[in-house]
């Protein structure tokens, strides 16, 4: 079977200004996240560090399954306007009361909110392209994403230093009131379907991915590439606290190089082509480039192995990402994308929880050697994945059914 090349293409006037406006609230998310992290390592104990990650990606599991079905039946731009302002509302907490306690619990209101926005986020993509699937949105989307991951942990890396806490915090919230009523004010809008011909609610989401074989066979490698990023975003700040004996400045730059990768990345795959199986492909080409720059870091832990082997897996972790959503809306039918890409997230942060679940066992004493076994770990799982599909049987049981990829554009 033959599918449409899906490559790039123009990105209209809309869908940049939308970008521009979510480019400007990540940033503040990165801010705020990268000073929380750093505060609550302060602490000493990684369970502190873990416990902010898991308030972060708990929801992720829970809360886009539930929100997806409304997505396709709703005006997706009004319920993305309106929980990004409210977000900014709801950090007050945490800015009046900085305890560990407050930080960890008023964060996972913010995480829950956040999870509720992006299904709508994820499905409105697509309409701003006006296409059915368009891996020029998508790469854009992950380049603004890396950008706020370049930028923001280098800015709050400067003001944790030079001024406080409640400063990133503060800059945080305003990014979210200002970007959600910039949303509402372009009147951003994927109208609902009263019927799409399923009624399975957020388990169709579930039921349209697991129909698709390639998609199927992608789940054991995500499972591992993400977990093993996690386990290493707790890691990271006590690397640098221990075998690279820095402090918030160079966590800052450090995870700033992370972002600098994916920005690296998203240009790549922006300029990508590729036919049928071409998306499922180049997430194990990213998984495989994110394993071997972990794994680099844990072999090697000091700074002049560290800048580039980070980069290295940020443009990894990129191909994996914008290749995996182009997949999803490739792959399943738009009629049904809010319960897709919902399930796809909510499987997502269930690796990530058990990735960081392995995280808090990390210290100072053990942070390279997490990295050398993420690493190798992530490497070995995606060159099988990628050899896999030279085996016949394997071959014949991941390729897609007849006329599936045209159907579903309908």
């Amino acid at each position: 079977m033959s599918s449409p090349t899906v490559r790039g293409s123009r990105i209209p006037a809309p869908a940049r200004l939308f970008l521009v406006v979510l480019c400007f609230s990540l940033v503040g998310d990165e801010i705020a996240l990268l000073a929380l992290t750093f505060r609550l390592a302060e602490t000493g104990q990684g369970v502190w560090v873990s416990a902010l990650l898991l308030a972060q990606l708990i929801p992720m599991v829970v809360v886009p399954p539930l929100v997806g079905p409304r997505v396709d039946r709703f005006d997706g731009g009004r319920v993305l306007g309106v929980i990004t302002a409210v977000q900014g509302v709801a950090l007050l907490p945490i800015i009046l009361f900085p305890t560990p306690v407050v930080m960890v619990g008023g964060f996972l209101l913010v995480s829950v909110l956040a999870a509720a926005a992006l299904p709508a986020l994820l499905a409105i993509l697509p309409v701003l392209a006006r296409e059915s699937v368009s891996t020029s949105v998508n790469a854009a989307y992950e380049g603004v994403r890396s950008l706020a991951a370049l930028t923001g942990p280098v800015v709050a890396g400067a003001l944790l230093a030079a001024v406080s806490l409640r400063l990133c915090l503060v800059i945080d919230a305003i990014s979210f009131v200002m970007a959600g009523l910039c949303v509402l004010a372009m009147r951003v809008s994927r109208p609902g379907k009263a019927s799409d011909g399923t009624d399975g609610g957020a388990a169709e989401g579930i039921r349209a991915l697991w129909r698709v074989p390639s998609l199927r066979a992608l789940l054991p490698l995500l499972a591992i590439t993400v977990s093993a990023m996690s386990t290493v975003n707790v890691a990271l700040v006590f690397l640098v606290r221990g075998p690279l004996g820095g402090g918030e400045m160079m966590f800052g730059i450090l995870s700033a190089l992370w972002g600098a990768g994916l920005l690296g990345g998203s240009v790549i795959v922006a300029r990508t082509r590729w036919g049928a199986r071409g998306p499922e492909r180049v997430v194990g080409v990213g998984a495989l480039t994110t394993g071997v720059g972990l794994s680099a870091v844990g072999l090697f832990p000091v700074i002049a192995v560290a800048v580039p082997a980070l980069v290295l897996a940020g443009v990894g972790n990129a191909l994996v990402n914008v290749s995996l959503r182009t997949a999803v809306q490739l792959r399943t039918p738009a009629t049904v994308h809010g319960r897709t890409h919902a399930a796809m997230a909510a499987l997502i942060a269930s690796f990530f929880v058990v990735g960081l679940l392995l995280g808090g066992l990390s210290s100072v004493e053990t942070a390279g050697p997490v990295f050398l076994l993420g690493g190798l770990t992530v490497t070995v799982s995606a060159a099988g994945g990628l050899l896999a599909p030279l085996v016949p049987g394997l071959r014949e049981r991941l390729r897609e059914p007849r006329g599936h990829g045209s159907e579903q554009r309908r």
